[in-house]
């Protein structure tokens, strides 16, 4: 299990980074970020509850309090909606270089709820 995304503000986890440490010089390519957001858009709810994330700033809704998950990599909902956003955002080295070797393709998660126990273990030991 590996964790990409996870915002310090909004995720007070372990493997979570604060938003500022986010953000980049550079801009990423805008048809990266595209296939990035389409692939994180496929990925399959791995938990969530009633609640919602807000922007940090706006303090506007932005997402639903949830996981997803392509079996491997576990991000939270409003990832792609700061990936939208904010052009200088950070890409994890690894998730991209993972997905692209994927073609940018979710396949099926095999075990989601050994997935989901596992990811509920560590969200608890924090």
């Amino acid at each position: 299990m590996r964790f990409v995304g996870f915002i310090k503000e909004l995720d007070n986890y372990p493997w979570a980074t604060p938003f500022d440490n986010q953000l980049a010089e550079n801009n990423a390519a805008v048809e990266l970020i595209n296939n990035i957001v389409s692939y994180l858009e496929k990925g399959k709810l791995v938990l969530g509850w009633m609640g919602h994330f807000v922007d940090l700033q706006t303090k506007e809704h932005i997402a639903p309090h949830a996981y997803l998950s392509d079996g491997i990599w576990i991000w939270p909902s409003y990832y792609q909606y700061y990936l939208k956003e904010c052009p200088n955002y950070k890409l994890d080295k690894d998730f991209v270089n993972y997905i692209r070797e994927k073609d940018f393709t979710v396949e099926l998660i095999f075990n989601e709820q050994a997935l989901r126990e596992e990811f509920i273990g560590k969200i608890e030991a924090k």
